[in-house]
């Protein structure tokens, strides 16, 4: 009903006038309070999308830092595992130059057969009491290899255990 309909029939029906203004009220009051409704849920619902969008943001971004971290383990791993082929070709190089010192140095303290006994050696040799030729130069030298093997092997069992 429109404004100038409700005051005809007012003014038509003197008796219905609070019964008319009541309604009124009623009217106003439920439009106002449904406004007011509605504007706080609007408001919810923007600081809920807010919500939301901040959520997925960050978990955008735990995933992006996830990531990242799962590239530098990797190349951690792969670089660790490059410098341990370097370190074992490294060592097995260093162990073949001692296993040929080794079998150089054995090759040198073989028995010499001298035809003078009773003489030193011009190359150094002594005899030992059961008359075996010991070559001085070469016993040192398998000295300092086995000193240097066993340096080796303690190397190694204390990078194992590091």
């Amino acid at each position: 009903m429109s404004q100038g309909k409700l005051s005809r029939a007012i003014r038509a029906q003197p008796t219905h006038t609070d019964l008319f203004h009541a309604a009124n009220e009623l009217c106003a009051s439920t439009i106002t309070d449904v406004e007011s409704e509605l504007s706080r849920q609007h408001e919810s619902d923007v600081a809920e999308a807010i919500r939301c969008q901040e959520e997925e943001m960050a978990k955008v971004e735990i995933t992006r830092m996830a990531a990242a971290r799962e590239e530098r383990d990797q190349l951690e791993l792969l670089k660790k595992l490059k410098q341990d082929q370097l370190d074992i070709k490294a060592a097995e190089r260093k162990l073949r130059v001692r296993k040929q010192a080794l079998v150089d140095a054995q090759k040198g303290a073989e028995p010499h057969h001298h035809d003078d006994d009773d003489e030193d050696d011009e190359d150094g040799s002594v005899s030992t009491p059961e008359q075996h030729p010991v070559c001085r130069t070469s016993t040192q030298l398998l000295l300092i290899i086995m000193s240097n093997l066993s340096g080796v092997s303690q190397g190694h069992a204390k990078a194992s255990t590091g």
